[in-house]
């Protein structure tokens, strides 16, 4: 008899009662369940008892009742027998609480029936007994019978578990799972706080997107464990939710996936497809109003799980090309995306729905979470230690940096030096009777000389901009005045080659713009210097015109150097720029220059967040060009057809419109102008009752020659001292006063910085007028020209001296005492 039973059909086991005995296990009521469809979900309890004697009920027999997705109503019966002789308490739960309906018929015994509305839809406060789970407390009379029926309705998957149990067991699991679901969310909350503190940190939407994925996975899982059902049925929001915790979770996911593989970077074609994938899931979101709410979680439940294997693919395809962070990826996403095939197959009723492929997606989701959380912490520790190792660098690269410009500096001291006396001396020697053979010595030796400061003005360009030292101004710019100035710089050199030297500035194009015009004038007269040293015949030209682009609300100036010079091969077009580089075609290998003039052109124009370049055709000439970003005035004068200056033509209108442009009210730093002839005529004082009494405090033998040829030939007789502590003791201790003060700045004993302190706190303490003091200094940096201020000196006039500049210092040196 036992054997025909164990062999019977699911119909005929499904009749077999569930015999409660009372043990401390809790009894599974699945393999014991019959159920009917009620396709019109319109049927009552009383439809359902007739369904029964009708023999529409089909039994089970098997655990985990899954049955998919299904629109219509389902009816469940059980039977549950009590063989003892006295009556227990037991408690039915069914431990699904996204089930939309739930309403149980209990007939204990051959009594009365009782109602309990269960499902989220019922207000959470007519339960009988307040728990995540819906649970019925029921009273089986001894030697009875009782039935229950359950209709269940749903918007998602449909699985029916049913379990019986003693009250304290009941409690004890309660409590079991209370503590194992607080270890769960527990993890999953600080694992998020970990990622959300990241993500403040570091603002990368690395983590960002990861914490959406996990706040996805937490929110999905409240929902299945009923620990947020009433909260959200109180809201009506169930379903909802659902789907859209889902959604946060793939969709964190996929995006994870992108910025943790650098796919946008590496992989344009993959990062399409997922981009795709993420506006798919978003659309079901945004389509959920409109549709069903069983198709729009059965649509979403699908694409997640398209969606977890596909980033399982795209993790092993990665780990093929060579990401080592891919293996960890695999390892953490792949036991996820076999558990979600699982579950949904478990939802789509393929597979028993018995609970474990809930558990062990949970499982599975938490040690991705941990496996991938502890990856991006490495992954900044490991950044961390790169940024750190980073820093040390720059640090030491600073250190060097400093080391190189306190190097440059003394070598530029100390090649400024003697260069002063070289120079000067020859500059003197010129002004004496000299035969035809000594003037052409005389000027290979200026050339040779002017040369070598090139090539050390250019070094230490270089070098201020690399370190970051150059400040640009924000000054209007006369656009007219500025490309006359530079052509006037050139003149005598165009005239001497018979080259014609012009500018053109486009129609439309603003007379004045706000920027650096001094670096603006460096950039163009290196250009132009480049275009008459390269052009033998033909003319250079200077074009002006106004870009159509626009940077961070800035117009782009374009201005062109043309000429009809030697022209620039292929290959030493790609090397132009260069530092020390110059080409190697014909004519040009025979002419000066340092190889540094293009190189800081790019530089100066790189700082101004421009852009430089060159076209040219061998033989046919070249066409320098650069564009730099400028701020034009609300009211500024636009030209309104193109001028065009013929500079060796309208000669006399150009020194007019030079003499126009006031000269500025302090001299900060004086140089030798390379292109001006020497001064031969001398140099006539103002008018003064007697001579202008000077000291001069300079420790180099030959430089103190210099400046006392070129007083005296200014006819000035100075007194002259070695050293700072030396010109103290004249100021303090002279019977005469002095009209002027020429200071070196580095001397022996005591230097010109601290000389000048000196005299002045002397003087301000004996209540006389400063003296002038200008500092002389082989020292051309903007740290020495500021100290000079600093101190109070009248002015700073760098080495190697050249006559003009030297007398025009004094003159007006001269002229602010006086006045």
């Amino acid at each position: 008899m036992l054997s025909c039973v164990g062999i019977s059909s699911w119909a005929a086991d499904s009749q077999i009662p569930f015999v409660w005995s009372g043990s401390t296990e809790q009894g599974d009521l699945a393999p014991y369940l019959q159920v009917w469809h009620d396709v019109t979900s319109k049927a009552s309890y009383i439809d359902a008892q007739k369904a029964y004697s009708s023999a529409k009920f089909k039994g089970i027999g098997r655990r985990g009742a899954g049955f998919g997705y299904r629109k219509s109503a389902l009816w469940f019966r059980v039977s549950i027998v009590n063989p003892m002789s006295s009556s227990r308490d037991v408690i039915v739960s069914a431990p699904s609480p996204t089930l939309d309906e739930l309403d149980v018929y209990c007939q204990i015994g051959q009594g009365r029936t009782h109602f309990y509305p269960l499902g989220e839809q019922t207000d959470f406060s007519r339960r009988r007994l307040k728990v995540r789970h819906y649970a019925v407390p029921m009273s089986l009379p001894s030697q009875s019978e009782s039935t229950c029926y359950f209709r269940v309705k749903t918007s998602n998957h449909l699985s029916m578990k049913l379990t019986i149990s003693d009250p304290y067991q009941f409690l004890e699991r309660e409590s079991r799972e209370q503590i194992q679901l607080g270890v769960f969310y527990g993890v999953g909350l600080c694992l998020l706080l970990a990622i959300i503190v990241l993500y403040l940190s570091m603002k990368d939407s690395l983590y960002l997107f990861y914490a959406l994925h996990i706040v996805g996975g937490l929110g999905y899982s409240s929902i299945v464990d009923g620990a947020t059902t009433a909260t959200w049925a109180y809201l009506g929001i169930v379903n909802f939710t659902l789907v859209l915790f889902i959604a946060c979770w793939i969709i964190g996911a996929l995006l994870f996936a992108i910025e943790f593989f650098s796919i946008q970077r590496r992989h344009p074609v993959l990062h399409k497809g997922l981009l795709t994938s993420v506006v798919s899931i978003l659309l079901i979101l945004f389509l959920y109003p409109w549709v069903s709410e069983l198709q729009a979680f059965k649509t979403m439940v699908q694409a997640a799980t398209a969606n977890s294997v596909l980033l399982l693919g795209v993790g092993v395809y990665c780990a093929f090309r060579g990401q080592q962070r891919a293996y960890f990826f695999i390892a953490g996403w792949g036991a996820v995306s076999v558990s979600v095939c699982l579950a949904q197959l478990a939802m789509a009723g393929v597979l028993p729905d018995d609970g474990l492929t809930t558990v062990g997606l949970k499982i599975s989701w938490i040690i991705e979470v941990m496996i991938l959380s502890i990856v991006q912490v490495l992954g900044l520790v490991l950044m961390k230690r790169r940024e750190s190792d980073y820093q040390k660098g720059m640090v030491t690269a600073k250190g060097e940096t400093s080391e190189k410009s306190q190097f440059l500096a003394k070598m530029s001291h100390e090649i400024r030096t003697p260069m002063t006396g070289v120079l000067g001396v020859a500059e003197l020697l010129e002004a004496t009777p000299l035969s035809e053979t000594q003037r052409r010595y005389l000027r290979a030796i200026q050339r040779s000389s002017q040369g070598m400061m090139d090539v050390v003005n250019g070094v230490l360009d270089v070098s201020k901009i690399e370190a970051g030292k150059v400040e640009l101004k924000h000054t209007p710019i006369d656009i007219k005045g500025l490309i006359l100035d530079c052509l006037t710089v050139f003149e005598m050199t165009a005239r001497k080659k018979h080259i014609p030297l012009s500018s053109t500035i486009e129609a439309g194009t603003p007379l004045t713009v706000m920027g650096d015009p001094d670096r603006i004038r460096q950039v163009i007269i290196n250009l132009l210097s480049n275009a008459l040293k390269f052009t033998s015949n033909g003319r250079v030209v200077i074009y002006v015109s106004m870009t159509d682009q626009i940077l961070d609300e800035h117009l782009m100036l374009k201005v062109e150097v043309r000429d009809t010079g030697i022209g620039i091969g292929n290959e030493d077009r790609a090397r132009l720029f260069l530092p020390f580089s110059q080409i190697e075609n014909g004519q040009s290998m025979n002419s000066d220059g340092t190889g540094l003039g293009l190189m800081i052109c790019r530089q100066i124009v790189g700082l101004m967040s421009g852009d430089i370049g060159v076209d040219s055709v061998l033989g046919r000439g070249s066409v320098f060009w650069f564009t730099v970003p400028f701020m034009v005035l609300d009211d500024c004068e636009l030209t309104d057809q193109n001028e065009t200056v013929e500079l060796l033509e309208n000669q006399n209108a150009i020194s007019a419109m030079l003499h126009d442009v006031a000269p500025g009210e302090e001299l900060h730093e004086s140089k030798f102008d390379n292109e001006s002839e020497p001064d031969k005529t001398g140099f006539t004082l103002i008018d003064t009752v007697n001579k202008p009494s000077i000291l001069v405090a300079e420790d180099n033998e030959i430089n103190q020659k210099v400046i006392l040829g070129y007083l005296e030939r200014m006819g000035l007789v100075p007194d002259i001292v070695s050293n700072g502590r030396e010109a103290v003791s004249n100021i303090v201790n002279a019977e005469k006063s002095y009209d002027l003060v020429l200071m070196d700045c580095e001397m022996p004993i005591l230097d010109g910085f601290s000389a000048t302190e000196e005299i002045f706190k002397w003087q301000d303490s004996a209540g006389l007028i400063r003296t002038p003091i200008i500092a002389l200094s082989a020292h051309a940096t903007d740290g020495y020209i500021q100290r000079s201020k600093e101190v109070g000196m009248l002015m700073h006039v760098a080495k190697p001296l050249s006559f003009k500049c030297f007398s025009e210092a004094i003159n007006l040196s001269l002229n602010s005492r006086i006045l």
